[in-house]
């Protein structure tokens, strides 16, 4: 059923990944209250189903730049297998939202094509977008490894691309250092209203985190060893393999972020939620056997379900 339909990416995939998404996340909304199904409840769901689906319609846009629609398809079902398997911990708010709207951004302009050119342009953007994201949470200043990344190749090693890539970072930081003096009195950022959220939160201290950790190992192992093996063939042919680079960053900037307690709030994980389920379709796609991977996607959704009833004494063991 699953393989069938998430094949290739056509409206009945579209259709079914929305659907997929909004029961998977109305599932996860009344596990976190408990059981109780409110008019907010339901509303929460939708704008959540539609913020999902635009992150695995976005990637699957980028994917589809080069690659055939097949594994543009899978990401479009991995996304709702994810939130099934998230720890949600600190709920979204505003913030979260930007961060990743911001580094899904910085993921297109990474992976353009630059044929001859210099990507001395693409360079200065992700500078100027790293810069705004690192002036609400330093730490993600670890993410200047992926305009750092271009000087790995070769061809892209020019003192000018070094010295675009400083003047980004620099006029960027003063700028929004002139505006946060403006606002708020203090030239570096302390949480003024603006990026404050009246998001409802969803904070659960009884969701265990075990289960998220596994998934993230599992995604780590997949970006590094069981790519499925015609997905690296095109990838390599067609030079698509930033997308890996970046999400591979992304993956383990989020671990670090976990681990090293650089996060802001309660969002432990959150950071990791789009890179693990861009790997974690990747490992479905790993699978050649339909009736293996038909059967392992129903065992994680039948599991997932489960799990978060127990989690939440919603059924009794």
């Amino acid at each position: 059923m699953f393989v069938k339909i998430f094949k290739r990416v056509n409206i009945q995939t579209v259709i079914t990944s929305f659907f997929l998404v909004f029961f998977a996340s109305l599932f996860i909304n009344y596990c976190i209250s408990f059981g109780v199904i409110s008019q907010e409840l339901v509303f929460r769901t939708i704008w959540t189903t539609f913020l999902f689906m635009g992150f695995a319609v976005f990637i699957a846009l980028i994917e589809a730049k080069k690659l055939n629609t097949v594994f543009v398809a899978i990401h479009l079902l991995s996304f709702p297998l994810i939130i099934l398997l998230y720890s949600n911990e600190g709920g979204l708010n505003a913030q979260k939202i930007m961060y990743g709207i911001a580094l899904l951004f910085a993921l297109n302009i990474y992976t353009r094509e630059f044929k001859q050119k210099q990507p001395t342009k693409e360079i200065f953007i992700l500078g100027v977008i790293i810069s705004i994201i690192s002036f609400f949470n330093y730490n993600f200043a670890l993410f200047y490894i992926v305009p750092a990344l271009f000087f790995i190749e070769p061809q892209y090693r020019r003192l000018r691309n070094v010295i675009i890539l400083l003047t980004a970072i620099l006029f960027t930081t003063q700028f929004l250092m002139i505006g946060s003096k403006f606002f708020t009195g203090n030239f570096l950022y302390e949480n003024i209203s603006l990026a404050q959220s009246n998001f409802p939160e969803t904070l659960s201290n009884r969701k265990a985190e075990f289960l998220w950790v596994s998934v993230v190992i599992i995604s780590l192992l997949i970006a590094v060893f069981f790519r499925p093996a015609q997905y690296r063939y095109i990838a390599g042919k067609n030079k698509v393999f930033r997308s890996l680079q970046f999400m591979l960053v992304w993956l383990i900037i989020s671990i670090l972020f976990r681990y090293l307690n650089l996060y802001q709030g309660n969002e432990k994980w959150a950071l990791s939620f789009i890179p693990t389920a861009f790997f974690i379709g990747l490992g479905l796609d790993y699978i050649k056997n339909k009736l293996t991977k038909e059967l392992i996607i129903i065992a994680i959704i039948i599991f997932a379900i489960f799990f978060n009833l127990y989690q939440f004494n919603l059924i009794p063991f």
